[in-house]
Parts: structure tokens; sequence; C-alpha cells
């Protein structure tokens, strides 16, 4: 199953080689969410072989073999509905596309958000909207497993790093 899905949770538009990703989606049936620096109109056009688009909706939920994944595009915002062509959502919309998406069980919540997990909830300079409002939702979901992007930038060099939000206590 690995070499025939790939996904990807959003930041494509930093420092991205687009020629590179037509070879990727040559080989393998891709799935996407967006985050706050990708080009929409770019990821809109994606089509898999089958003419599936490859850019995910909010609450779409799609089957990998016996999993199913669910989606949440972008980032929280307070104020600003989008930048740069690219939409940002109010907490209680991200939290409705949570519960939307976690109807009929969840296996595995894709979010560009990073969740504020356990073991971290003490470092006061980690609690922000964003991070709060992506556990919630997270909680509302009620996944299996979430799986959120992180975007660092080290000298001037871009790099992604997936990390996954376990739960505990699950048992399905």
């Amino acid at each position: 199953m690995a070499k025939d899905y790939a996904f990807s949770l959003g930041d494509l538009g930093v420092g991205f080689n687009y020629k590179r990703f037509e070879e990727i989606f040559s080989k393998t049936k891709f799935y996407m969410i967006y985050g706050n620096h990708d080009d929409m109109e770019w990821l809109s056009s994606l089509r898999n072989k089958d003419g599936t688009p490859a850019l995910l909706r909010d609450a779409e939920i799609v089957r990998v073999g016996e999993l199913r994944f669910g989606a949440i595009n972008g980032i929280i915002s307070l104020k600003r509905r989008s930048r740069k062509g690219v939409p940002r959502k109010k907490p209680d919309e991200f939290l409705y596309y949570a519960l939307a998406v976690g109807r009929g069980g969840l296996d595995i919540l894709l979010i560009y958000e990073y969740p504020l997990t356990d073991e971290y909830w003490d470092w006061e300079d980690l609690h922000n909207i964003h991070s709060v409002v992506a556990r919630k939702a997270v909680a509302n979901a009620d996944p299996r497993v979430c799986f959120f992007a992180v975007t660092c930038i080290v000298q001037n060099r871009v790099f992604i790093i997936y990390l996954k939000f376990g739960l505990k206590g699950k048992s399905r």
C-alpha cells in the first residue's frame, strides 16, 4: 500500500519543484490538503491518473484499503479570511469540519495545524488559538491517529516535518 498512495499536508507553494511533482503523480495516487503557503489554482487543477482530484475537500473522507482518511484544510485565523488566495478558517468553522469528518468513524485525520499534545500542555508559549483549536478538532473528529504538518525555515531552506498525534485510550 505504501507505494500506491502518497499524502501531502500543505505548504507545497514554498520552495517546491512543480516539474518533479508530475513524476510523483505518474507513479502513485496522491491526496493532499493545503496549508497556508500554497498555490490554490495549481492544487485545484491536479488530478490523479483516474481523474479524481488530488486536493481533498474539508470533511472529505477517502478510503485507502481498510483505512478511512479524513481531511481539514488550511489554518485557523481570527480575522483574515484569506491571504494570497489561500483560505483561512475561523475556529468555529474548523471545529465544524472536525465534527463532520468524524461522523461514521475515522482512522486517520489529516490537518495542517498542529494540535497541542498532552506532553506539551504545560508549555505556556505553545498555547495559542491555532494549537488549542486544533486539539479540540482532533478530539471532535475522534480519529485513531492524526497526522499534521509543521514547516520550519532554517538558513533559508524549507523543511516540512510530518508528525503524528496518537490518541490515548483508543481501541478500535
